[in-house]
């Protein structure tokens, strides 16, 4: 398996509008910045305070296993 790190290397700020459905376009500087294309699975997040969060399936799948590879290490847990 071919492991895919972000080309994102900007901050990038944008603004979208949720439709009557409650869908809304990604703008494509930031789908193209971190490889997203039709069909790609985004996880929804959301705190507390109302902050939302779309975090790609594979960069979240990419960050567990590096988080279980580092806790591996650990033999007391």
């Amino acid at each position: 398996m071919t492991k895919k790190t972000s080309a994102c290397t900007k901050d990038m700020i944008g603004a979208v509008v949720v439709g009557e459905r409650g869908q809304i376009v990604i703008p494509k500087d930031f789908r193209e910045s971190i490889g997203l294309k039709a069909g790609s699975r985004l996880l929804v997040a959301s705190h507390g305070d109302g902050a939302m969060l779309l975090i790609p399936i594979t960069m979240m799948k990419e960050m567990m296993d590096k988080m279980n590879d580092k806790l591996s290490k650990f033999k007391n847990i």
